[in-house]
């Protein structure tokens, strides 16, 4: 920065020892007053002085971000110096960008120029990623019927959940503990991704165990004692319905029908009467279709010895 005294045949002499007209302040480093002595040919002296205000600037403040799991710096407020300010990450490649999204990992420089000249340097570090982990656990076997909780773990706090391949609908879609009711063995798969943009992924097989729950007594005793008085069929969670009962004698002819009868309630089964009269002990058929909650619709048959 110059300062200028005009006068002719005049000597010069400025505070920090230089005797030109002109005086060059080199780095000033903080607010101070600037004399200049002048004396002419007749031994006339006048002194003036002004006073230099430097504004460096001295902080540079910036957020470090991430986009495709790659780490950078978005900058934000400077203080101190003279807008507008330029920036690079390398000596003397200054440009107005304030994003720079894609760093390496280890150490860098900022450096700025406001619009004085002058300069300030920054180091800052690029520390490496972690991979982003997520689990899901071991395979499970749930019995056709039962729910079943999802518990997502993760390695740090992810931004969004994304599962595919489902084949049976979620309590929820993008919260780390939905619920299912798996209805047929699968194998699904989730994606999960972070603020930095990093994804992780797991696969999960669920097995469904489609045993059936029907149980069919084989021996009832109608005798109003209200102790196995009826011959009915019960079912389980993986059982939507029973569609109807039937029941035949040892000669085939069908004695008992009954359709859509409530679900396990002994009162909807046979009473042992046929026809107003109570059948006697024997051998009967019991054959009954069932509804489960998969769809799928099966024929159960049992012997059932009717004792009085």
């Amino acid at each position: 920065m110059s300062y200028f005294s005009r006068c002719f045949d005049c000597e010069y002499l400025w505070d920090n020892g230089e005797t030109s007209e002109t005086s060059t302040v080199l780095n000033p480093v903080s607010e101070r007053a600037y004399k200049v002595t002048v004396s002419d040919i007749n031994a006339c002296i006048n002194v003036d002085s002004t006073i230099v205000d430097f504004q460096f600037p001295t902080e540079v403040e910036f957020d470090f971000v991430g986009q495709n799991c790659e780490r950078g710096i978005k900058i934000g407020q400077v203080t101190g110096g003279n807008a507008p300010y330029l920036y690079s990450l390398e000596p003397d490649r200054y440009a107005a960008q304030t994003d720079y999204p894609f760093l390496e990992e280890g150490k860098h420089t900022l450096y700025l120029l406001d619009s004085l000249g002058c300069k300030l340097d920054t180091t800052f570090h690029i520390n490496p990623i972690p991979d982003l982990i997520v689990e899901l656990g071991d395979d499970p076997l749930v019995k056709l019927g039962d729910s079943l909780r999802l518990n997502v773990q993760t390695n740090r706090p992810v931004s969004q959940l994304q599962w595919r391949n489902l084949v049976d609908s979620l309590s929820c879609l993008n919260c780390p503990s939905p619920s299912m009711l798996p209805l047929a063995t699968q194998s699904i798969s989730l994606e999960v991704e972070d603020e930095l943009g990093c994804v992780g992924t797991d696969n999960l097989t669920i097995r469904v165990d489609r045993t059936h729950e029907i149980y069919m007594p084989n021996t009832f005793t109608p005798n109003g004692d209200g102790i196995n008085d009826w011959m009915s069929v019960y079912t389980g969670k993986s059982e939507e319905a029973v569609l109807n009962i039937k029941i035949f004698d040892l000669l085939g002819n069908l004695i008992f029908e009954r359709q859509n009868p409530q679900k396990n309630e002994p009162k909807d089964g046979w009473d042992g009467y046929f026809k107003g009269k109570l059948m006697p002990e024997s051998v009967y058929i019991c054959l009954a279709e069932v509804l489960f909650i998969d769809g799928y619709k099966g024929h159960f048959t049992t012997d059932v010895a009717l004792v009085k």
